[in-house]
């Protein structure tokens, strides 16, 4: 399970999805690894699903457990 904001708004992709391609809005992408939600800020991009694989191409990622909330409060 995916799910990220898109150009049209957010989406969520599960498994057997039909192929599309989108751009990414600022904001949260969340993703099931191993029965665990993951959480990533991304700053924009594209998202691609072809079969059963998702791609992003992404301007920058950064996992929510990573972020220096001091150092995004200045570049805000």
């Amino acid at each position: 399970m995916v799910e990220a904001k898109g150009a049209i708004g957010e989406f969520g992709i599960l498994p057997g999805h039909t192929q599309f391609l989108t751009t990414l809005q600022i904001g949260e992408i969340r993703y099931m690894k191993e029965g665990k939600t993951m959480h990533l800020a991304g700053s924009g991009g594209f998202a691609e699903v072809v079969e059963d694989k998702v791609v992003f191409l992404l301007d920058t990622a950064e996992f929510a457990e990573h972020i220096d909330v001091e150092r995004a409060k200045r570049a805000q």
